[in-house]
């Protein structure tokens, strides 16, 4: 679990689920509601994935300069519970949108895609990755209400 700083001094919560070998693609979920001041520590929050306000693929950057706290193991942690989801992308030139699948043990390894339905498009994540400051500009949107 870790804590995003977002644009008004305020934190969103991030629980990794899966990373490549090298650590240069995550995929996580992200929670409000905002949280005021610095976490310590692994806060007592019953998170569970189907609660989260996103869940996408990130570039590690925030861990890398600092701006990401790491908080600890969240408390049974289960990775069956926390899986890799099917994305989706598109529109393509074609207006078609696709359901992607990607390795469990890789978020940045594609191992086949077919046609989204209307369903998929609107329930399954982006396939899209995003970077530290992308991410912030979304959870900010998605958490625009969410006040701890």
């Amino acid at each position: 679990m870790f804590s995003v700083p977002l644009s008004d001094d305020t934190h969103a919560l991030g629980v990794v689920a899966r990373k490549d070998r090298r650590g240069n693609v995550l995929f996580a979920y992200f929670f409000g509601p905002r949280r005021q001041g610095e976490p310590e520590g692994v806060p007592d929050a019953d998170l569970r994935p189907g609660d989260a306000a996103l869940a996408t693929r990130v570039f590690p950057g925030g861990f890398d300069d600092g701006s990401w706290q790491p908080l600890g193991k969240l408390p049974g942690w289960d990775r069956e519970a926390w899986r890799m989801p099917d994305l989706i992308r598109g529109p393509d030139g074609d207006g078609g949108y696709w359901r992607e699948r990607y390795a469990d043990d890789n978020p940045d390894r594609l191992i086949g895609s077919d046609p989204a339905s209307d369903e998929d498009v609107e329930t399954l994540p982006s396939e899209g990755v995003r970077g530290d400051r992308s991410l912030v500009i979304v959870l900010d949107d998605q958490l625009q209400d969410v006040r701890s």
